[in-house]
């Protein structure tokens, strides 16, 4: 006898399911700004400070939290939808290990520059996720808005929030968001020395980190938010998973499933056929200059998913 599948059964993913460290870099952010009270230039990045006064904690406490109200809710606003899309891509694992790659070779980039200090907060991690975000999110709907005739993508929306954010403080915040940008591309070219580094975090730091993370409940979070689409999901970003030298990304193991989603099917029990994709979704990646019946195979096999159908035709091409 085979069984039936009721979607009705699944529990919807919460905001920040398979994403842990998001939650908890967005807590902290906010925690830190209530905590320093305007007191933010204690953590300011300043090479006098440090190599004057041996202030060497600015090179690691800069990134903690933002100057200013304002810059937290635009900042999140653009952390929280790129951040937890790539760590859910990564893996919480590997993704504290890039980000903490990147946020190094980023304070380096910012110490050549003699600049009398610089912006508070995420503006470095906020340009390695840009620099991600650019480099392997396609554009899926070129006319998504059209102002005084121009049309704008889905994707032109995330990079003006990302502008206005990027100038919040002029050079103070501009030079630490193109240095997290330039970290982004030296830690994944294929052509820099920095690609094949593989960022030693001690088993302490992340053995600390998981039971903090138990004990204020972002245990739960670790799973990954979709039962379905998780292999189709990481296929799709095989090409930066390599380039971000996390080996092997085939022999990964699977993701685990969403809380309330249902045991995995034996073998012999078939999986409820899909949807045929609609004629809006396949028009929408022909349009890419896909071949059609790539396209239909595409989303058949992303459970007509266009994100993540246009991920495969882009990989596999």
């Amino acid at each position: 006898m085979t069984r039936t599948t009721n979607p009705s059964r699944y529990q919807q993913p919460g905001l920040f399911q398979g994403a842990p460290l998001t939650k908890f870099m967005c807590l902290s952010t906010v925690a830190f700004f209530f905590i320093l009270n305007d007191n933010t230039d204690l953590i300011a990045l300043n090479l006098k400070d440090v190599l004057e006064n041996n202030e060497y904690y600015r090179l690691v406490m800069y990134p903690l939290t933002f100057a200013s109200l304002g810059e937290i809710i635009f900042g999140l606003a653009s952390f929280i939808p790129l951040s937890k899309r790539f760590e859910r891509e990564f893996g919480s694992e590997a993704y504290v290990k890039f980000l903490c790659k990147t946020i190094t070779t980023a304070t380096a980039i910012q110490c050549i520059f003699q600049q009398e200090k610089f912006a508070t907060g995420l503006y470095p991690i906020l340009g390695v996720l840009m620099y991600l975000y650019t480099r392997y999110t396609p554009r899926l709907y070129p006319k998504f808005a059209s102002v005084l005739g121009f049309d704008f993508s889905e994707k032109a929306m995330t990079f003006l929030l990302a502008f206005q954010i990027m100038n919040n403080q002029g050079i103070n915040s501009i030079i630490p968001f193109m240095s997290g940008y330039a970290a982004g591309i030296l830690c994944m070219s294929k052509y820099s020395p920095l690609s094949k580094v593989d960022f030693p975090v001690p088993n302490f730091v992340m053995n600390f980190g998981l039971a903090v993370g138990k004990a204020i409940g972002l245990e739960d979070l670790s799973h990954a938010p979709s039962y379905i689409a998780s292999a189709g999901r990481r296929q799709s970003v095989q090409e930066f998973q390599r380039a971000a030298g996390f080996g092997n990304v085939q022999n990964r193991p699977h993701l685990p499933q969403v809380p309330g989603a249902p045991p995995a099917q034996p073998e012999y029990e078939p999986m409820p056929m899909a949807e045929e994709p609609s004629e809006e979704a396949i028009a929408t990646l022909t349009a890419m200059g896909f071949d059609r019946d790539a396209v239909v195979l595409a989303l058949r096999r992303s459970d007509n998913n266009v994100e993540h159908a246009a991920n495969r035709l882009l990989t596999s091409t």
